[in-house]
């Protein structure tokens, strides 16, 4: 529910955890995913949704922020929990109607990340898919009316 005004044209809604939890002290827990900072950054009129790691079970709580603040399409998601099937289910995708989805994952990870589903719903929403696995490291420019990205290798 907070709100960071880092310029006339930048701002930061940080949507989850809920602040009750987000200012009490530091737990130990044995899985952090569930308590993964998800904010969305706004720059001109552009949006950006950071999703951390959190699981499926935590974004409904996620999208009720978001309606809170009045926040209902992303141009860029990144990817919770580096595609993950437990992360980026169909109610996620049917809110945020993300125009490029953009997937933190290693080369050859031992997980299997991601998950088949789950590019294949980011598809059927028609969101672009970038991968850091096969475009390598991606960079973002926003102007005033333009969103341009770029990635380090060329496959």
């Amino acid at each position: 529910g907070m709100r960071w005004d880092v310029d006339r044209h930048t701002r930061i809604h940080f949507l989850y955890p809920p602040i009750e939890e987000a200012g009490s002290v530091f737990q130990e827990v044995k899985s952090q995913n569930s308590h993964s900072i998800v904010f969305l950054l706004q720059i001109y009129d552009r949006s950006f949704l950071f999703s951390g790691d959190i699981p499926q079970s935590e974004e409904d709580d996620v999208i009720l922020a978001a309606e809170k603040a009045g926040k209902y399409h992303v141009d860029l998601l990144k990817v919770a929990h580096h595609g993950s099937k437990t992360s980026t289910s169909e109610e996620w995708l049917a809110f945020w109607r993300p125009v490029l989805s953009v997937i933190s994952v290693g080369k050859n990870n031992l997980y299997g990340h991601p998950h088949d589903e789950v590019t294949e719903r980011l598809i059927r929403y028609k969101s672009a898919v970038l991968r850091t696995d096969i475009h390598g490291e991606i960079q973002l420019r926003v102007y005033n009316n333009e969103l341009l990205f770029r990635s380090k290798l060329k496959r």
